[in-house]
């Protein structure tokens, strides 16, 4: 089994770098990355957010190899992986065996446009407050600058998503995590319940958006209970 694996808005394959060695060999992790950084730095941005569901759809394809394979996204990775899970519905291709969806309203629920007004001290302080302390990366100016670019392309990509599109309930398993105090969930989580017409379950931890990065081990626990 392979679990395809996408990054929240600013974060790339690497932030997936020791799920490999925290899971059983049955299991091969894959993270998708994303064009413009790491491996693919020299490849050029996204420009929209369809653009970016088709490129990660191909790359699906071309890892998959026909083996059976999930989705893990947290937060921009959750809403592109039902994208694309949405699109290989609708062109007939292979469905991932189960969705497993984090830290991100339903579907129905646009992005706040507000990000495309922050200033870099604005987008700065929320990046912080999602994080629940002070991000260390900002503390080198160089490569704070370089994620805080990648954060406002981001951003850029996801003003694009258009709620009509995906307005469909999907013949696919669903996990649903979050974090109890996330300040981005702004409706209500169990929402997604409309979006697949099989069984849909959700998991909670006492914590914030990032609330894996205390709950990893939990976290990859859970996708091995379900993911056979």
């Amino acid at each position: 089994m392979i679990l395809f694996c996408i990054p929240y808005a600013g974060g790339s394959a690497r932030d997936f770098a020791d799920w490999e060695k925290n899971v059983s060999n049955n299991l091969q992790i894959v993270p998708l990355e994303l064009r413009a950084r790491g491996k693919r730095i020299k490849e050029s941005a996204y420009t929209n957010f369809d653009e970016m569901v088709t490129d990660l759809c191909a790359q699906i394809d071309k890892n998959a190899e026909e083996k059976a394979y999930s989705i893990w996204g947290h937060s921009m990775g959750a809403i592109t992986g039902f994208a694309i899970a949405k699109k290989r519905y609708d062109l007939r291709m292979s469905l991932p065996k189960l969705l497993f969806l984090s830290g991100r309203d339903a579907p129905f629920i646009e992005y706040d446009k507000k990000f495309g007004k922050m200033t870099d001290l604005e987008i700065k302080n929320y990046l912080c407050e999602l994080h629940g302390t002070s991000l260390k990366i900002f503390d080198e100016p160089r490569v704070g600058k370089i994620y805080l670019n990648r954060v406002k392309g981001d951003y850029q990509v996801l003003s694009t998503y258009n709620t009509e599109q995906y307005n469909v309930a999907l013949p696919i398993d669903m996990l649903i995590f979050y974090g109890t105090d996330d300040i981005s969930i702004k409706g209500d989580i169990r929402d997604w319940r409309e979006y697949t017409t099989q069984e849909i379950t959700f998991f909670h931890f006492k914590s914030g958006h990032f609330y894996s990065d205390s709950q990893k081990e939990n976290v990859l626990q859970i996708i091995e209970q379900h993911i056979w």
